[in-house]
């Protein structure tokens, strides 16, 4: 318990100085969604802005003139034109590291102030380099435990003070220990905290137990005497909270505890960055080497982070540490880091989607436990270059005109005062002198009053090819239309997105075909009205051909033949095999034996038979030989196709013995013969089981004890008497 106070107070006393990327989208159809240079370059990094006059064409809405790059290029977008701002990486200070603490500003990070400029999406990476310098001065605090049982390790440390300072005094010539901020005065050095203790803390809540449930305020409650005199107010501070203030005051805590609380004060230094655990002897004697080893520790580890970074901007580190690379992470860190020698981290970032903002936006960089910085400033790309409106211009060829990248605005003070409307620019050409007129060509959406009918007919000429404006897939302006989404030509009358879909994709997908005006262009692998079928056979083949030759590949699958199954046709459950198939013509042929014998030139005229000599043969068994049973005799032969042609090569002919007889008489002296098996293990298992009977009756009676015993009823016929006086005779 008195640990946790003294690691609390001291927490008060330093207090004072304390995109990801989302799934893959396709930027054609993103950008088309945008009707102005500002809103086309906040929808995806990849989306550009043509500020050309007359850019747009019949069918086509403003928002045609946000794509990509490389499709404005091929519409004929003059690079001039094309409004794709970039963001940029800019050092604004950057001193050179230094390489021992005897100069008069030491330098160990840098640079010291990078600005960036970041487009939402986009992605921007600088360089940070550290190396530790030589010879840094330290400030050590050292915090006890001063319950009764830490009496004896407190008069060693008294006695070893000297000695902590002269350890200290080999890494660096500028050494102060001290036991409290307020009287020594923290320098803006490396700080290192030894807290000492032979017993686990306290932490948020455990108050409770005494009713004390208010959370800990964060402020220094001592008195003039230097006492916690609020002990019974607040509850203890939390682990997250300590964490807090020692990482806002750049303070590096070093636990010396005793084996018994070794394993919890090694879960706490978890918790808290750049701490580290040494396990402290009984009388504390072992203080100096555990204070030199943590430092060793903690300064060869260096931790790169973000303080205050503002809402939106996204981050992340890549560590080029001495022995390894760490990429993606959420802060930058190496290990083992020797003095003089430097590491390197990329810091990358990028805005949330959604969150442009005007203005500079800053926040710093810092590695744990030494006292520079790095101040970042990020502003964000909004706007375009072109959205500088010319009033009254002349391309918009009226006193109400605004001209900015390549689009005319008018302000509408019919539906509000500053309401701004878009009209293209074929508009503006010759205004008529009467508004009816000029309202009357543009009768699409900017309509705001009702005309006479034929002055609507007149602007809607332009616009109609048939009964339906615009087919019914856009809307007149200007007496042009202005197609949907996914719709062009002079009268909206393709539809890219109409075609038959596959798989829920038009056309099957890119890779498969894309939708031209309601008809699937397939790609060379394809063909079918949704680009559904395949023209790849691979899924077809077979060793025995396409199909094993039992039919046709259509879209990469097989269509068999009348009879055949599965999947490449090899399964035929009713049809005949090839030894079963020719099994007749080759007994004829090779025989002249069999159903065809008579005719046999007439139905086996397309079959070849060569007999084998039994030299030929050799008596080796041939895998895919046929044995079919003929006539009068066992044949052997082997079958390949050859078009209409049959190959059949026929063995020997092989004389069937008959051996009904000898199976009928095996089967029944095997009969027999089970039978009596049966009877005579039935015997012996029946015989067997009377012997142990018998034998356990035998045991049984050889155990018996019967006892002699007079029947109490029994009276004897003769009595004797006995005269006592006669007794001495």
């Amino acid at each position: 318990m008195v640990a946790v106070v003294y690691i609390w107070i001291l927490g008060l006393l330093i207090y004072p100085l304390s995109y990801g990327n989302k799934g893959i989208e396709d930027p054609t159809d993103i950008c088309k969604h945008t009707l102005s240079c500002s809103e086309c370059i906040k929808s995806h990094p990849s989306c550009v802005w043509c500020s050309a006059q007359s850019f747009t064409q019949g069918g086509e809405s403003e928002g045609s003139r946000c794509a990509t790059r490389l499709e404005l290029i091929q519409r004929g977008c003059d690079e001039d034109h094309l409004m794709d701002p970039k963001g940029v990486v800019q050092i604004l200070k950057d001193v050179p590291l230094s390489d021992n603490a005897d100069e008069d500003m030491v330098t160990q990070l840098a640079p010291q102030k990078v600005y960036l400029k970041l487009r939402l999406g986009e992605k921007r990476t600088f360089q940070v380099r550290f190396k530790r310098a030589e010879g840094y001065p330290i400030d050590l605090y050292y915090l006890m435990d001063l319950s009764y049982s830490m009496k004896d390790d407190l008069e060693n440390v008294k006695k070893l003070g000297s000695d902590i300072q002269e350890v200290l005094h080999n890494v660096t010539k500028s050494v102060r220990i001290g036991m409290n901020q307020d009287h020594i005065g923290w320098r803006n050095v490396t700080r290192l905290l030894v807290f000492a203790s032979d017993d686990v803390f306290h932490m948020a809540g455990d108050g409770k137990l005494a009713g004390i449930y208010i959370p800990s305020d964060g402020h220094c409650h001592l008195n003039e005497r230097g006492e916690y005199h609020n002990s019974n107010m607040f509850d203890y501070p939390s682990v997250g909270h300590l964490s807090q203030i020692l990482t806002a005051a750049n303070i590096q805590p070093i636990f010396a505890v005793t084996s018994n609380a070794l394993p919890t004060y090694q879960g706490l230094s978890e918790l808290i960055p750049k701490s580290a655990v040494g396990e402290l002897t009984e009388d504390s004697s072992n203080v100096v080497n555990l204070i030199s080893q943590a430092y060793n520790n903690l300064s060869s580890t260096v931790n790169l982070e973000h303080v205050n970074l503002p809402k939106g901007i996204h981050i992340s580190y890549d560590s080029h540490c001495p022995d390894s690379t760490k990429e993606g992470q959420p802060n930058g860190q190496c290990s083992g880091v020797k003095i003089n020698q430097m590491v390197d981290f990329n810091v990358t970032l990028w805005m949330d989607e959604k969150m442009c903002q005007d203005g500079l936006q800053s926040f710093k960089l810092r590695v744990l436990g030494f006292n520079e910085e790095i101040n970042v400033d990020v502003e964000t790309v909004c706007h375009c270059n072109c959205e500088d409106e010319e009033a009254f211009s002349s391309y918009c060829s009226g006193t109400a005109g605004n001209y900015s990248c390549g689009i005319c605005s008018t302000v509408n003070s019919q539906r509000g005062p500053g309401r701004i409307h878009r009209h293209h620019s074929a508009c503006w050409g010759r205004l008529p002198s009467s508004p009816k007129k000029l309202l009357g060509r543009c009768i699409g959406i900017y309509n705001l009053v009702h005309y006479e009918v034929k002055d609507v007919a007149v602007a809607s000429a332009g616009c109609m090819n048939g009964t339906v404006a615009c087919n019914g897939r856009g809307k007149c302006e200007c007496g042009r239309c202005a197609c949907n989404k996914h719709v062009h030509g002079l009268f909206c009358e393709c539809d890219d997105a109409s075609c038959e879909r596959y798989e829920g994709q038009l056309c099957g997908g890119l890779s498969m075909g894309v939708c031209k005006c309601g008809t699937c262009e397939c790609t060379s692998n394809y063909s079918g009205s949704a680009c559904s079928c395949s023209l790849d056979t691979s899924t077809c083949i077979t060793p025995e051909g396409i199909c094993s030759g039992h039919g046709r590949c259509e879209c990469n699958k097989c269509v068999c033949d009348q009879g055949y199954l599965n999947k490449l046709c090899s399964e035929c459950p009713g049809c005949q095999t090839p030894c079963q198939k020719y099994s007749t013509c080759t007994e004829c042929q090779a025989f002249s034996t069999g159903l065809l014998k008579d005719n046999c030139s007439l139905s086996c005229g397309h079959v070849i038979v060569t007999m084998l000599k039994a030299s030929d043969w050799g008596g080796k068994e041939k895998e895919g030989w046929c044995q079919e049973k003929g006539e009068d005799s066992l044949i052997t032969f082997h079958v390949t196709e050859d078009g209409e042609l049959v190959h059949i090569l026929v063995k020997e002919k092989q004389e069937i013995q008959d051996h009904t007889q000898q199976l009928i008489l095996g089967l029944v002296l095997g009969i027999v013969f089970i039978g009596l098996l049966v009877i005579v293990l039935y015997r012996v298992t029946v015989e067997m089981f009377d012997r142990q009977e018998y034998s356990r009756f035998m045991k049984a009676r050889s155990q018996e004890q019967w006892n002699d015993a007079q029947n109490p009823l029994y009276k004897s016929a003769t009595t004797t008497v006995i005269n006592p006086n006669f007794l001495q005779e």
